[in-house]
This record gives structure tokens, C-alpha cells and sequence, in this order.
């Protein structure tokens, strides 16, 4: 029988799967997981609400796909962590990759996309019935030497493309300048990089209302979308978080809305929770005013928007 559940994946690439109801018990309408002490691995990156009918399709860093019926999870409730990616049927993710994206998919619909971006900068848009095979570990995309697949994203062909780079280049530019490509393509340009600087972040305009940024000594800041120009594909960008010194490298970089928390990750593994709204929002090119305190010798790691809003019904 189908049954709602509740998919969450980690950033270490654990998967675990739950009735819906786990969730509403424990309270967490709208509040997400508490920041207790959390251990980095247990960090939630994704989270989803599915049907155990739902297709996973798991994306590597070496830029392979590998699909998984939501019901072939095991139902783990019990197992604080999950199940670690590698482990479930079919998914055999190599020592040397990690699972970089995870899409839940009901069906693979005519009309909708996915769309990639490298740390390279290389961006592809390969239309979603492309990927219908049972074949598992398929090469969803090709990857130049050293590149790696940063971001996956399930489109609809006509938002607009934002990349962030890790020293705090954006770039945006209409999703209708990629066009589609097959599946084992390398797709094209979409930001060119300083010597040294990658890509770090791929978001959609769609996601919010603003850019919300932390660098790796704790600056962050919000910073309106309209504030960042519509330029061509293959440009270098604008600033969208003044890198200094003082703020190191970005550490991370989505588009949300004032309204959400997020969590940050230190290089230790220690967690902070910040709301959105404490974050000041300033002009895009501003370094951002210190959000959260970074231990010396330490760095943010990552930060991820907290994505548990689970509806009180």
C-alpha cells in the first residue's frame, strides 16, 4: 500500500525514512530540528515528504545518477542515523564520490528538467525523461578532469539561474540560455572563475526572496535578489559577499526568505542555529556583519537552510 513518509539525508549521505506521523509527534511543526548536539554527520540536507510509490534518484560528486524506489529504504525510525547511502540496492557510490544531490520524483514528467552546475562552472539542462532507465549509476553528467558535480535541481526550463562562488562571485542569468542537452553531456559555461575560485552554490530564483551568505569566519548576510543583475551566461558575475581577510572564504550561500532559520557547521562539527531574520540585510557587495562566532583555528564549514516545515494538519 502507499504511505506517506518522510525521507531526511545528511550531509555525510545517510538516508533515513520515517511515517509522517514520527514527525508530528515530536512537535516539530515548523520549529525543525532542535540544534541540540547535533554531530556534523547528523546535519539534515534534505529533507522530503514522499510516498514510499516515489522514485530517490541519488547524484554523485563524480556526476553518476543512481535511482531508488522510496520503499526499498528501510523504514528506520529506530536507527538514529539512517542507512548510509552506498548501502542502499543499487546505489553503489565509490569510495572517492559523494552523494551531492538527492531529488524525490513521482514520475519523469515531459515538460520538466534537470538542471546541473559543476565546481568548475559548467552548468547542463537534460530534459527529465532522459533519466528514466532502470539502470542504476548511469553518468548523468560528463565531467571534465578535477571537476566535480556540486548541485542538482529539478526545474520547470524558465526560472532564472543564480551561481555562487566560493569567493563570493554570483552570477544570474535566464535558465533559457541552457539548453537542453542529452544525458551524457558536459554542458556549457555558465561562470567563469578567478584561478583558484569554484563554484559552490547553484539556487533558483524561485527558492525566495533573498541571497542569505555566511563566510567561513562567520559573516553573513541577506541581500535582495533584485540587487543582482540579469547578465548572460559564461560572464564572471558581480560581488554578492565581499570576500576579505577578515571574513575568509564563503563557507555557503542559498536563496531564501527571512522567515526560515539556518544551520551553520563548523569545521569541528559544532552546529549553530541563526534565524534568518537576525541576519542584517545589506547591499550585495557589503562583507556581511559577524552572525555567529567561529572559534580560533576553526571555520564554518557549510551552512544549510532548515527545510523541516512540516504542515500541522
Amino acid at each position: 500500500a502507499e504511505e506517506d513518509v518522510v525521507i531526511t539525508v545528511s550531509r555525510a549521505g545517510y538516508v533515513k525514512r520515517q511515517p509522517i506521523d514520527a514527525f508530528k509527534r515530536q512537535g516539530r511543526g515548523g520549529k525543525g530540528i532542535k540544534g541540540a548536539t547535533l554531530k556534523e554527520e547528523d546535519v539534515i540536507t534534505d529533507v522530503f515528504t514522499t510516498t514510499t510509490h516515489n522514485w530517490l534518484l541519488f547524484f554523485s560528486t563524480r556526476g553518476k545518477v543512481y535511482r531508488v524506489k522510496v520503499h526499498e529504504v528501510p523504514d528506520s525510525s529506530r536507527i538514529a542515523r539512517g542507512l548510509y547511502a552506498a548501502n542502499l540496492p543499487g546505489v553503489s557510490v565509490n569510495a572517492d564520490e559523494k552523494v551531492s544531490a538527492v531529488l524525490d520524483l513521482k514520475e519523469y514528467a515531459e515538460g520538466r528538467f534537470l538542471l546541473f552546475a559543476t565546481k568548475h562552472g559548467m552548468v547542463k539542462k537534460t530534459a527529465l525523461p532522459e533519466y528514466a532507465s532502470a539502470r542504476t549509476g548511469l553518468a548523468a553528467i560528463n565531467l571534465k578532469t578535477g571537476d566535480e558535480l556540486v548541485d542538482v535541481r529539478l526545474t520547470d526550463g524558465k526560472d532564472d539561474v543564480f551561481l555562487i562562488s566560493r569567493r563570493g562571485q554570483a552570477i544570474r542569468f535566464k535558465e533559457a540560455l541552457v539548453r537542453p542537452m542529452g544525458r551524457a553531456t558536459a554542458g556549457v559555461i555558465g561562470m567563469r572563475l578567478a584561478e583558484g575560485d569554484e563554484v559552490i552554490s547553484l539556487a533558483l530564483a524561485s527558492d525566495g526572496e533573498e541571497m542569505i551568505s555566511v563566510s567561513q569566519k562567520g559573516y553573513g548576510k541577506r541581500s535582495r535578489l533584485a540587487d543582482y543583475p540579469t547578465k548572460g551566461r559564461g560572464g564572471k558575475g558581480v560581488i554578492g559577499h565581499q570576500i576579505t581577510r577578515k571574513t575568509g572564504e564563503l563557507a555557503g550561500a542559498f536563496i531564501g526568505s527571512k522567515d526560515q532559520d539556518l544551520l551553520t557547521i563548523s569545521s569541528s562539527g559544532k552546529v549553530q542555529r541563526v534565524g534568518a531574520a537576525d541576519i542584517r540585510r545589506v547591499g550585495r557587495s557589503s562583507q556581511g556583519v559577524r552572525t555567529m562566532r567561529v572559534d580560533d583555528g576553526e571555520n564554518v564549514a557549510a551552512i544549510a537552510p532548515v527545510i523541516i516545515q512540516m504542515d500541522e494538519e
